[in-house]
């Protein structure tokens, strides 16, 4: 590892009490900085982001709703601050590295600036003893100073656009979305709902599926590796040590996008998994729930084809493929 070189980790952050102890320990042992910019959590992550010294906390609380953009901006101007030559590394509260010791991460460190790298990610299962690898991701870039360039509202790179790649096959890292499986549906619930809005040309039946890809029986589950558990237990942390809470904040969001656009606007979403009435008078408001025979066939055929559909193969598949087709072309679903 070259020792002239800092590693900063950027890190947004909206209520995520339920790992970011975890995360922030984990990432101390490795990291020179921690940028941690926070949107208006409710749920105590800003006093937890304090608690640690490597942490350099951005509150931006201006932000009226979801824009991943303007969450991962402040991150790369607030490292720039920093004097000295950047490693930049861009992790969610989720996601732990695989290696931070050893000679894939030296090679890692020891690129020429501009060099972006990126990693596969694995996906970590309920059980915290198995998972599946999954696409790769820009994780981590030697600064050169390049601007952060606008790529839209959701989904954008974590990184730069750069002309020098390296993917480094031995290196990944560790996704805990799914570990926390009520979270994770309450999460794509709001996406869904949150990209029906803000881009209404898209098909209901592609938002589905796109939501809903870890539906799978043929998902590679495999064993974690133990030597990526055994780097963080020699440094006294234990990645199994996850508070499961029940509070998901974008099930309130999805409540305020019923009480201003109607429930008839996301009937075709799946989203029907919670009593949206009941909800809303726990939390002192009241909707009035449309939804059609039509919106209710959808969700149906869906649901008992996400499993084939996702898998990739078999007549089922092929079927569910033509479906689709036909109710986005000749429905307008």
């Amino acid at each position: 590892m070259l020792k002239d070189r800092l590693i900063v980790v950027l890190t947004p952050v909206k209520n995520e009490a339920w790992i970011l102890p975890l995360f922030l320990k984990a990432t101390s042992a490795w990291a020179d900085y921690i940028i941690v910019s926070d949107q208006g959590s409710s749920d105590g992550s800003k006093e937890i982001a304090r608690s640690f010294p490597k942490v350099r906390l951005i509150e931006n609380d201006a932000l009226d709703d979801f824009d991943e953009y303007r969450m991962r901006k402040p991150l790369f101007d607030a490292a720039r601050e920093i004097e000295g030559n950047r490693v930049l590394v861009s992790l969610d509260a989720d996601e732990f590295l695989s290696e931070f010791e050893g000679k894939a991460w030296e090679k890692v460190m020891s690129q020429p600036k501009g060099t972006l790298i990126r990693l596969s990610c694995f996906n970590v299962c309920p059980d915290l003893k198995n998972g599946w690898r999954d696409n790769e991701a820009d994780v981590v870039f030697v600064d050169d100073g390049r601007p952060y360039e606008d790529s839209g509202l959701v989904h954008v790179t974590r990184s730069f656009v750069s002309e020098r790649t390296l993917s480094e096959e031995k290196l990944c890292f560790l996704h805990f979305q799914f570990v926390n499986w009520k979270r994770m549906e309450s999460k794509h619930r709001w996406y869904q709902c949150y990209e029906h809005i803000n881009f209404p040309e898209k098909s209901t039946i592609d938002l589905f599926r796109k939501y809903h890809w870890m539906y799978s029986d043929k998902l590679p589950v495999e064993p974690i590796n133990e030597s990526w558990l055994h780097q963080y237990e020699k440094k006294g942390i234990d990645l199994s040590k996850v508070f499961y809470d029940d509070y998901f904040w974008w099930d309130e969001k999805i409540l305020e996008y019923l009480e201003r656009f109607g429930t008839e606007y996301f009937a075709n979403l799946d989203i029907w998994g919670i009593d949206w009435k009941k909800y809303a008078k726990r939390n002192d408001k009241k909707i009035r729930v449309k939804r059609n025979i039509k919106s209710r066939l959808l969700l149906w055929y869906l649901d008992r084809t996400k499993y084939c559909f996702n898998s990739g193969k078999g007549v089922f598949y092929k079927i569910s493929r033509h479906l689709d087709e036909f109710l986005r072309e000749k429905m307008h679903l």
